[in-house]
């Protein structure tokens, strides 16, 4: 990508290189795991401090400088990562002990996660230990549960991309670099999904999959310009919370709109809020992210304003407008879909009748 101006530094995975030196789990005391899963939580933020200075290094060539919206950080893992080899209380109790919550290492840390599904999913005949000895998963029966528990471990993302076996290596490298391309805004950050409406009355009342509820309040901001600006904060179980910034232009496509989104802190989304639209409500909505089959859904059941308690809408975010759905999760009862109906746009809801 430094054709087109970007600067890019890759990270190492951390698990491999310390198995790889000898500290193999496979061969441990029960009681050394969990230290373990610590050591690694710890060297894989230590490492993403130090590639980030590394990152500015390479950047601040004198003659000619890389603006930092186009520095990019690639990893081949992440903090999360590491909740799908612990027990979930044991896992929580050290990002305690760390004074950490799960917004901190998931939403705070990353723009976006790439998942490339196992090939023990589909592809069986080529998956193989050769291309990495330090994976502990011997069989494809242990690399599809791994695979499961590190898809779930990073639910609760706002921009999380399945990148499944549809096609062979080559292809799926092709896909994964139309995601990055449209992530980073190549030729231009772009939103492509579908939402449904959903039977609320049908729902269950916990869901039966791995989901992680986010509760989120979203602010439209009056800025005169013609499209959506809007802020956001995002939080999980009252532990942290992460404040976004969003500008989105609608395009000739329903599925598709431009999208332009920055982390800010909390005291510039408080300064925000009192240009919020007088027109329109503050909403608030639980969301439930939970992933199905080969696809991310965002499930919204709406909080407030009291005249939208208990909208239920699906959410699916696509690599491109072609890409099949698949079967739908039957426990979600009546659907119907409404992507590009202007009455379902988070804007027309929030705007005051």
């Amino acid at each position: 990508m430094a054709d087109l101006g970007f600067c890019v530094i890759s990270v190492p995975e951390v698990a491999t290189r310390i198995i790889g030196s000898g500290l193999d789990p496979r061969f441990m005391e029960p009681e050394q795991f969990e230290p373990f899963e610590e050591l690694l939580l710890d060297t894989q933020i230590s490492d993403e401090e130090n590639y980030k200075r590394a990152l500015v290094i390479k950047s601040t060539r004198v003659k000619n400088p890389v603006p930092e919206n186009k520095r990019i950080l690639l990893l081949d893992r992440g903090c999360p990562d590491i909740k799908a080899y612990m027990e979930e209380t044991p896992f929580y109790q050290m990002l305690r002990r760390k004074k950490l919550a799960m917004s901190d290492i998931r939403d705070l840390r990353y723009d976006a996660v790439i998942h490339l599904m196992t090939a023990a999913k589909g592809k069986e005949e080529y998956y193989t230990l050769e291309n990495n000895p330090s994976r502990l998963e011997a069989d494809p029966v242990l690399a599809r549960e791994a695979d499961d528990k590190t898809l779930a471990a990073w639910d609760g993302h706002s921009h999380k991309i399945i990148i499944d076996n549809s096609t062979l290596f080559d292809g799926k490298l092709k896909r994964v670099l139309q995601a990055v391309q449209r992530v980073i805004g190549i030729p231009v950050s772009l939103e492509i999904e579908r939402k449904f409406l959903l039977d609320g009355t049908t729902l269950p009342w916990k869901l039966p999959v791995p989901h992680q509820k986010i509760q989120i309040e979203q602010i439209y901001i009056a800025d005169g310009s013609s499209g959506e600006s809007r802020i956001r904060r995002r939080s999980q179980d009252n532990e942290g919370s992460v404040y976004y910034e969003t500008f989105k232009q609608p395009t000739e496509s329903p599925m598709k709109r431009i999208e332009t989104e920055n982390q800010i802190d909390a005291v510039t989304y408080n300064r925000k809020v009192k240009n919020a639209n007088p027109g329109c409500d503050v909403i608030r909505k639980n969301r439930y992210c939970f992933s199905h089959g080969n696809k991310y859904f965002e499930l919204d059941i709406f909080t407030e304003p009291e005249r939208l308690r208990g909208l239920a809408l699906l959410e699916i975010e696509l690599t491109e407008e072609s890409e099949e759905i698949g079967d739908m999760p039957g426990w979600l009862g009546k659907i119907t879909e409404v992507t590009g109906d202007p009455q379902y746009s988070n804007f027309a809801l929030a705007f005051r009748k």
